[in-house]
């Protein structure tokens, strides 16, 4: 009989996990097959060393038993079957572990490109830009309805100065520790042209970013003692809800 010992070491190996998993009857299985094939089994707690038996040659009537036996699970057709499930087993196995790698270099290549979030937690709205040249950076959308012209909202905000490097700075208003909400009438010229595009369309509960250009702010005459001309205004707001 011949001898494949990458066969045996892979049936070995299944067996051990069988053992593990406590399938004793698929472990005497591959028992009978390994001892058909002429190996020596050394069973410990936690795995299992093999030899080849002194003679792997079996007796005459064994060898008839084996090639006559209907279910084949000692013989060569049982023998077969296992070795073509390894085959099987080795190919998915080398499957997997090929997009293993795969998925490796490529999430190593986006983390190397810059500016790339590395978690769902960093990725947010794409800021986008509105009438007059105001940005508006969704950071949490809401619920139910838009606002709209017309509608009567209740804000809550913070207003900071744009620094030249394009951060926001100093800040110059707030209400959020009034707890008193901001309410006006939206499109109605009640504030800064900057809010009322910059508002519009949000949902209650929604939370924005607004970058409003002077024109749409305070323009070249600003706010003496608050306001610089011509400054771009950063505000964060809240929408409380409208109706």
């Amino acid at each position: 009989m011949e001898r494949d010992e990458e066969l045996v070491v892979a049936m070995v190996a299944e067996r051990t996990q069988k053992r593990k998993t406590s399938q004793w009857s698929d472990a005497d299985k591959l028992r009978n097959k390994l001892h058909a094939l002429g190996v020596v089994l050394n069973d410990k707690k936690e795995d299992t060393t093999w030899s080849w038996a002194a003679s792997i040659e079996e007796p005459a009537s064994k060898k008839a038993k084996t090639t006559t036996d209907d279910e084949g699970e000692n013989g060569k057709q049982g023998i077969e079957k296992n070795k073509k499930e390894m085959e099987a087993d080795k190919t998915v196995i080398k499957s997997v572990e090929t997009k293993k790698v795969a998925t490796k270099e490529v999430s190593k290549k986006v983390s190397e490109i810059k500016g790339v979030p590395k978690t769902v937690s960093e990725i947010k709205e794409v800021p986008k830009k509105v009438s007059g040249g105001v940005i508006i950076e969704d950071v949490v959308v809401g619920t139910g309805n838009e606002c709209k012209k017309g509608s009567r909202v209740k804000m809550n905000y913070t207003g900071r100065l744009i620094k030249k490097d394009g951060k926001p700075g100093k800040q110059f208003d707030s209400n959020q520790n009034t707890h008193a909400p901001f309410s006006f009438k939206l499109g109605a010229g009640a504030v800064i042209k900057g809010w009322d595009v910059g508002v519009s369309g949000m949902k209650q509960g929604g939370k924005r970013i607004l970058i409003i250009p002077a024109p749409m702010a305070y323009g070249s005459k600003g706010v003496p003692g608050t306001i610089p001309s011509n400054a771009t205004l950063h505000f964060e707001v809240k929408l409380l809800s409208f109706r």
